[in-house]
């Protein structure tokens, strides 16, 4: 772990989000709903350059199939959303933009990981925006349950899940932020 978090603290990237988070903070709760979807895809697009796909080598059971059978690649999916903790941090923990290695370990750490789905499922999972502000019909810590969910652990010898197993690792501050904003399906 301690390599991976050297990789993120050394990453341009990981020091050119915290620069934007931190200097935009300030402007978030006035910002227009254009002006946040700035903030929010030059984020992510900042992830998606660090994360070198830091996988927890779980796969939803309909992606292992796919691959078994078919030998369609699965899509690496961030389960706990870039976006959307953009928006915890400044909304709900903003102190964490005052330290950069906080920033790292309960930001860049948690928002790298990825697990693998089909890309259907991926599609199913993705939450709405009303007004510049996110809804949501699931939170988070219950979105991945219907997948059923295999460990691979570089030889095939599948542990199969049914609920989530990594539940352990949502923020709480993500669900509270999710309830926030939770809208009837």
């Amino acid at each position: 772990m301690t390599d991976i978090m050297e990789y993120y603290r050394e990453h341009k990237a990981t020091e050119i989000a915290f620069n934007l988070l931190k200097g935009e903070q300030n402007n978030w709760k006035h910002a227009s709903p254009q002006d946040r979807s700035v903030i929010l895809n030059s984020v992510y697009q900042a992830i998606r350059r660090i994360s070198r796909q830091q996988s927890t080598h779980y796969i939803s059971v309909d992606a292992e199939y796919n691959l078994t059978q078919f030998g369609k690649r699965p899509t690496a999916d961030h389960y706990i959303n870039p976006r959307i903790m953009v928006q915890v941090i400044i909304e709900l923990q903003p102190e964490i933009l005052k330290n950069f290695d906080s920033f790292v370990e309960e930001f860049i750490s948690k928002v790298c990981k990825t697990v693998d789905v089909t890309s259907e499922q991926n599609n199913s999972i993705k939450y709405t925006t009303k007004n510049g502000q996110p809804q949501f019909t699931e939170l988070t810590l219950n979105r991945y349950d219907s997948f059923g969910w295999s460990h691979r652990s570089g030889k095939y010898d599948p542990i199969w899940k049914v609920e989530f197993p990594l539940k352990h690792t949502i923020p709480p501050l993500l669900t509270e932020f999710e309830m926030n904003h939770l809208i009837e399906k």
